[in-house]
């Protein structure tokens, strides 16, 4: 999981804030590692009920895009067409 969302952010920063061997910078590993947590908890990413007698459990989301956060650092190393 942690691959699959470098991979995300990578693309997102069109590779700046990346070694040339593809390792992150420490800001953007945070993202990686916050976001792969949200994939981690939720991996089928669909909605889910589950009961087992009295108790039940409902899994709406995983990772659902960024946060607020998230798109704040990434942003720091976004290339934008000027």
């Amino acid at each position: 999981m942690i691959a699959y969302v470098s991979q995300l952010v990578q693309a997102y920063t069109r590779g700046v804030g990346f070694t040339n061997g593809g390792v992150p910078n420490a800001d953007l590993w945070q993202v990686i590692l916050g976001a792969s947590a949200r994939v981690w908890a939720h991996p089928r990413q669909l909605p889910v009920d589950q009961t087992e007698g009295e108790e039940s459990v409902s899994w709406r989301a995983g990772f659902n895009g960024w946060t607020a956060a998230e798109l704040t650092l990434l942003a720091r190393y976004r290339i934008k067409a000027l």
